[in-house]
This record gives structure tokens, sequence and C-alpha cells, in this order.
């Protein structure tokens, strides 16, 4: 995600022209890496929920 967002930052700096497939695959990476962010977010709070209905 933080990779493909600097990849998309330093074309728009230097101004190159990249092929509209080459633009989806960045976007569709970034997509890719925020479904894992979130898959894992959500692995998280169901650990942190199944801790506390242990703790009671």
């Amino acid at each position: 995600m933080i990779v493909m967002m600097v990849v998309r930052g330093l074309i728009q700096i230097q101004q190159q022209t990249i092929s509209t497939g080459v633009d989806a695959m960045i976007s569709g990476i970034a997509g890719l890496s925020h479904i894992g962010v979130t898959v894992a977010l959500l692995m998280v709070l169901l650990a942190i929920k199944k801790e506390m209905l242990n703790e009671m």
C-alpha cells in the first residue's frame, strides 16, 4: 500500500506518462493491499473479542 503510494507519487512528480494498463496495475495492487489490511484488522479485532469473552 505504502509502496504503491510512493510509486504513484514518483510517477506524478517526474510527470511521466504511463499506459492505462500500468495505471490499473498500480491501482489493483494498492486495492489488494487494502483488502489484506482489512482482513488483518478484522482478525485482530476477533482475537481481542475472543480474549475478552474468555476473561468473563
